[in-house]
């Protein structure tokens, strides 16, 4: 009944008025909808990077990185307050290197996969000494090339 009714709908819907919807499925809802609004703008139920009330972030834009497959990307960032990274179908891992010599690394986020329903990770990571966090993103796909954003707050 479903299907009749809907194929009636688009029978009397003109090419143009057509032309004006773009439908995607729920697994691909987030990439879809990166084609036309950015990250920034996207509420984070829908795999974006707005949240409500977040003040934290009302500068920063999203940064992007496509790792082709079977590769691995390292993105490092200095003197890291707050970041938010999304990626889709990849591996990702968080280290903290800190800049004094002998000293220890510490492992903010574990390697952890990133799959195409969830939302964007976020951490905070506060350290008195000097360094930088080190982003290491995996693509273990053997065919596509995978897309990586991100955004970050600096310590002031």
């Amino acid at each position: 009944m479903y299907i009749k009714m809907q194929s009636l709908y688009i029978r009397l819907v003109t090419q143009r008025t057509k032309s004006r919807f773009v439908v995607a499925r729920p697994a691909k809802v987030t990439e879809t909808l990166l084609k036309y609004i950015p990250a920034e703008e996207i509420p984070v139920q829908y795999g974006g990077f707005k949240r409500d009330d977040d003040t934290d972030f009302s500068n920063e834009a999203a940064s992007e990185v496509v790792i082709k497959p079977g590769s691995t990307e390292t993105i490092e960032i200095p003197a890291l307050e707050d970041i938010a990274v999304m990626g889709w179908e990849v591996s990702y891992k968080e280290e903290f290197v800190p800049t004094e010599e002998g000293a220890y690394t510490i492992i903010v986020q574990k390697e952890k996969k990133m799959g195409s329903n969830e939302g964007p990770m976020r951490n905070s990571f506060k350290n008195s000494e000097s360094g930088k966090i080190v982003l290491t993103v995996s693509n273990v796909s053997s065919k596509k090339k995978k897309r990586v954003l991100y955004r970050y707050k600096t310590k002031s």
